[in-house]
């Protein structure tokens, strides 16, 4: 949960691009995280999971990016943190 916390932070409270793999390994790098680890990720099991999820998904169902899911249930767009946010919070 730190990365995704700092992910985050990152974007909406320090206004920085996290749009590149380093822009990603700075954060890697902030939080002690290896990158290598993350490189191994990214090139092999990391797209093995991108094509399954992307697999499952209809395709019609997602037209706007970002798309947060809390398991099955998509949220589209910036504007759904605020919501993402509080059903996190209270467990919804």
């Amino acid at each position: 949960m730190t990365l995704c916390r700092k992910d985050f932070s990152y974007i909406w409270k320090d206004s920085r691009s996290l749009n590149t793999a380093n822009d990603i390994e700075k954060i890697l790098i902030e939080l002690g995280l290896s990158v290598e680890d993350w490189n191994e990720y990214s090139d092999d099991l990391g797209l093995k999971h991108l094509k399954k999820v992307r697999s499952q998904i209809d395709p019609k169902s997602i037209n706007v990016t970002p798309v947060f899911f809390i398991g099955t249930e998509p949220f589209q767009g910036h504007s759904q943190l605020p919501l993402i946010s509080a059903r996190l919070k209270t467990g919804i």
